[in-house]
């Protein structure tokens, strides 16, 4: 008896940790939305040139998959129902809380989770832009992109500004585009000319997408 019982817990446990995965990597159905707008925007950026690499298909529709996960399951972002909900509990939208003090109560798994975070970021972009493929505007773009999602913690109720995440999220940005520089070796050396690349801004544009279907949609 005592057997079945254990039997029938670990089944549940297992159960409960498959659902958690499936809930964790399953998008909302309003994120379908971007994959659409994200088709529009290759055929928009891409009518007076030849259709894109496949590669840099797959590499913006995962990196929007990736971003709807992150800011919806991880990062944790205002959104729209957030703010009605608080409104009707008579609840200000502005909840500041700061750790400006760098490496100050961070643990060490936590650390090592923020880079871990961004790399998938750091490395899917240069794939899609040639104007990524130069280190300096790659950092610069990690750090736009944190600064905003740090920002927009100060508008949820449980969340922290913490100069810890910026910093490692510029580190897991690094270390994805070195990861990049590393599968692409010598081929693609030197970052496609800006003029010439016309998908140069997909990235940022992406960014702006997942960030607004997942405000307006959370």
């Amino acid at each position: 008896m005592g057997a079945a019982q254990g039997n029938a817990s670990g089944i549940e446990i297992q159960m409960g940790v498959f659902e958690s995965i499936t809930d964790l990597l399953f998008l909302k159905p309003v994120c379908f939305l971007g994959f659409l707008i994200i088709g529009v925007l290759f055929v928009v950026l891409g009518r007076k040139k030849r259709l894109p690499k496949i590669k840099i298909w797959i590499a913006s529709l995962g990196l929007y998959y990736y971003l709807c996960l992150m800011l919806n399951q991880i990062v944790g972002i205002p959104t729209r129902s957030e703010f009605a909900r608080m409104s009707g509990l008579g609840e200000s939208f502005f909840h500041p809380k700061f750790n400006l003090i760098p490496f100050y109560d961070v643990g060490i798994l936590s650390f090592v989770l923020n880079i871990f975070l961004f790399i998938p970021f750091g490395f899917l972009c240069p794939v899609i832009s040639g104007r990524c493929r130069n280190i300096r505007n790659m950092l610069l773009l990690g750090t736009a992109f944190s600064v905003v999602i740090e920002f927009g913690q100060m508008f949820t109720l449980y969340r922290i500004t913490d100069i810890n995440d910026l910093l490692t999220n510029v580190l897991g940005t690094a270390a994805g585009y070195l990861f990049w520089r590393f599968i692409a070796g010598r081929r693609e050396k030197q970052p496609a000319i800006a003029g010439k690349d016309a998908y140069a801004y997909l990235p940022v544009m992406i960014v702006v997408t997942a960030y607004l279907i997942c405000f307006f949609g959370g």
